[in-house]
């Protein structure tokens, strides 16, 4: 019988988010007539399948002879002209012997293409399956022979990458290491107001965080995070990020990607608005591995950058504003079109949903008598930022953005003296009485307005509740006692006070009168002296 050479070709990926085996022992002759193989991965849920494609006996040096072909492949009369394709050596080749030997001497690329072959054609009934003990994967019981190891059908979850395939000699006890092989990714919003402790070592910009505050009409930036795992084994790969907003916010169509400091170009990825899955929009990059001017390694980050307006259909207070992502990824290195052979075009692999959350507060003015508590009608406020150079637009109660001081929006207190403006970001605001209740003085400066809220700024939040995420609201009125708001209703309260005007005395008042009154009475006295001083000089004559 003809001698083979030991055939040895491994590289991997994974299953149960891994992606790469590596042979890490070498093979050494045994007396036994069966063997194990050892996968050193800790994924209990997930599990191998080995097929025979070649049988033997082993021999001391670690070869096979007596080749023919194993239990684990079918119908192989015709396979001569399909691995003809592969490598023109095996033209002629019938036997399973002539097969085995023209393995040895094919690339890395070529021995993939074979397992291919077998998988997509010739697997019949698998040979073993690994079960799971002291954290590892196992065969056991394998004959010598030449294997296929593959992820077992239907245990390759979304999250997870798909086992490149292990094309192994058994002629020995033999194990195999795998490798993570699937991105990482995460979505944050920028905080505008709040200072974030950053607590993920690869969010690269400590402003970002997992819950902010905003006013309606500001534009919300956001950003999406992919790490890159080692894509060595992978002919192309395709990522798609999925976008999924609240109705409070709207989408501004102004999307930038980098990849480590590299901003592509807008012919490198594509953005595909509404596409009618209940996202926003999706990102799709065809190919990371196949853009001009970019290589890419195991750790590179490729970011998604936008913006989104918090309009006015924005929910105010619990329960936030969210938008949430998810990534989608290619997870199958053995398929070289970066589909995953699924049929539809996108990429199997999936990391689930990531999700941030946008609040916004409302501002309650109560307007009353300083003596009495009664409501008053009438008074017109204007409300200013922290800086005083601008002033807010308001329309219908909700608050539209900032423009010049003198074309801010007046709002009139009604009969139950209030005024309510909704869609403010926390942080620092003026209210200006620009006119007072009738007989009721204006008040004199502009009344300091704070409003504070407690919410999550270190890239924690699980994104479960949003209760979790904002946790207190208080509003702070001329630098008095801090008063709590509803966090739920996100509504804070300032009442202001107004004290009536003081009566002056003035023509045709009570106050003239009397003066009369008394000027008559003092004309009355200096008659009574002037007679009395007449008299008085008669009698002396």
């Amino acid at each position: 019988m003809k001698k083979t050479k030991k055939i040895i070709a491994a590289a991997a990926i994974c299953a149960a988010m891994v992606t790469s085996l590596m042979p890490i022992s070498s093979f050494a002759a045994a007396a036994v007539t069966t063997y194990s193989v050892t996968v050193e991965q800790t994924v209990e849920s997930h599990t191998y399948s080995a097929y025979q494609i070649f049988k033997g006996t082993a021999q001391a040096d670690g070869s096979l002879t007596d080749v023919d072909w194993g239990t684990g492949v079918k119908d192989t009369t015709d396979i001569t002209s399909e691995l003809a394709k592969i490598n023109a050596d095996f033209a002629g080749k019938t036997t399973a012997a002539e097969i085995a030997a023209v393995l040895n001497d094919l690339s890395e690329e070529e021995l993939y293409k074979f397992a291919g072959l077998i998988n997509d054609s010739h697997l019949d009934k698998v040979t073993a399956t690994s079960a799971f003990s002291g954290g590892k994967q196992q065969f056991t019981g394998l004959e010598a022979g030449y294997y296929i190891i593959k992820d077992t059908d239907k245990t390759v979850g979304a999250g997870e990458a798909y086992t490149k395939y292990i094309l192994l000699s058994v002629p020995a006890e033999t194990s195999v290491v795998p490798k993570t092989a699937v991105p990482t990714f995460m979505k944050k919003v920028k905080e505008n107001n709040h200072e974030v402790d950053p607590q993920l070592e690869n969010a690269n910009s400590t402003d970002y965080n997992d819950v902010a505050d905003y006013n309606m009409g500001d534009d919300v930036p956001f950003a999406l995070y992919a790490e890159l795992p080692d894509l060595s084994d992978f002919g192309s790969y395709k990522l798609v990020f999925e976008d999924q907003m609240d109705d409070g916010l709207t989408f501004n169509d102004d999307v930038t990607v980098t990849v480590g400091s590299k901003t592509l170009e807008a012919d490198d990825f594509t953005v595909e608005k509404t596409p009618g899955d209940g996202c926003d929009f999706h990102v799709v990059i065809n190919d990371i591995k196949d853009i001009d001017g970019l290589t890419v390694k195991a750790g590179d980050e490729v970011r998604v950058d936008f913006t989104a307006v918090l309009n006015t259909d924005a929910v105010v207070g619990l329960n936030g504003n969210e938008n949430k992502a998810r990534l989608r990824f290619t997870n199958n290195p053995n398929v070289s079109d970066g589909t995953d052979g699924n049929g539809d075009g996108t990429p199997s692999g999936e990391i689930p949903w990531d999700k941030v959350v946008v609040f916004t507060y409302a501002l309650e003015i109560d307007k009353v008598d300083a003596d009495g508590g009664a409501p008053l009608a009438g008074a017109t406020f204007v409300l200013y930022n922290e800086t005083k150079d601008k002033a807010a637009t308001i329309v219908n109660g909700k608050f539209q953005g900032w423009t010049a001081p003198a074309s801010g929006t007046k709002l009139a207190t009604a009969a139950d003296g209030k005024i309510t403006i909704t869609g403010l970001d926390d942080g620092t605001y003026y209210i200006e009485e620009t006119k007072a209740p009738s007989k009721y003085n204006k008040l004199k400066e502009p009344i300091k307005i704070v409003i504070d809220s407690t919410t999550v700024n270190n890239q924690s939040w699980d994104g479960k509740q949003a209760s979790d995420a904002l946790t207190n609201l208080e509003i702070t009125v001329d630098s008095g006692k801090s008063t709590a708001g509803n966090t739920d209703s996100g509504l804070v309260k300032a009442t202001v006070e107004n004290n009536k005007g003081k009566s002056l005395p003035s023509t045709g008042s009570f106050g003239t009168k009397a003066f009369f009154i008394i000027g008559g009475s003092v004309a009355v006295v200096a008659a009574i002296l002037l007679i009395t001083k007449k008299r008085m000089k008669d009698l002396e004559k």
